[in-house]
């Protein structure tokens, strides 16, 4: 005889690990996938998650795993619209003869995204350099050229394109592109809006609408809610005044 009958118990035991174990890694590939098309999708609402974590050893983890596992597939994705943009020029799409006109160059061993904005006798040269955890990194952005640009516009154009850059969930092209829409009709004379400094929303891309009795500025309504939700209260982001008033 000398033939052992099998420990069914521990038999047992080991299935119900290799079972455990395996429902672990479909969860872990699931959550992968997951977070692959968040990081895809909605790159901006990422950001901003990523941004409030408080361990911050667990950031760094992620930033790297990102950076190693994820990024390199999405920004191939982001250069292509980018090389596929950068194939013309765009001017002023209609608004006007005297709209400007902007030139998109990619470098990929750079991660580098050079805009050029020409209009009349004035240029803006603006580099875009997107980390190695790009989405869940936010671009940086560099002025490299300015010429006939007062310093106040420069800052203000500045601000402008890194708030489309960090809160839109489009390519970096798209967000170029509509800065190029604000900065045109910025010369056209319309006033951007004072509180995310765009001429057109980048959500609904409407133009600053809701005027201030008191102070005339016009705001985004999506703008003018968002903030009186935030502040509890619905008093002008600038003058102060009760919404509505006017004691001019």
């Amino acid at each position: 005889d000398g033939i052992r009958s099998p420990d069914l118990k521990k038999t047992r035991v080991s299935s119900r690990r290799a079972a455990r174990e395996a429902g672990e890694r479909k969860s872990a590939r699931l959550a992968v996938g997951l977070y692959h098309a968040a990081l895809r999708a909605l790159p901006a609402a990422v950001r901003v998650w990523f941004a409030d974590l408080r361990d911050k050893n667990f950031a760094r983890a992620l930033a790297s795993a990102t950076a190693l596992c994820v990024s390199p597939a999405l920004l191939a994705a982001e250069f292509d619209a980018v090389e596929r943009a950068s194939k013309g020029n765009y001017g002023g799409g209609g608004l006007a003869d005297d709209a400007g006109e902007l030139t998109i160059k990619a470098s990929r061993g750079n991660r580098e995204v050079v805009a050029r904005y020409d209009i009349d006798d004035a240029c803006l040269e603006l580099v875009v350099r997107l980390p190695a955890s790009y989405p869940l990194g936010a671009a940086e952005l560099d002025c490299a050229k300015r010429v006939g640009i007062s310093e106040a516009r420069l800052r203000k154009w500045m601000l402008t394109v890194t708030s489309i850059l960090q809160h839109q969930n489009g390519a970096v092209a798209e967000g170029l592109m509509l800065w190029r829409s604000n900065i045109d009709r910025e010369f056209k004379g319309v006033e951007p809006c004072p509180i995310c400094y765009l001429v057109i929303h980048g959500t609904n891309h409407q133009t600053p609408r809701l005027v201030c009795r008191q102070c005339s500025n016009k705001f985004h309504s999506a703008c003018l809610y968002k903030w009186f939700q935030s502040s509890s209260g619905s008093k002008c982001p600038l003058c102060q005044v009760p919404w509505g008033s006017n004691y001019r």
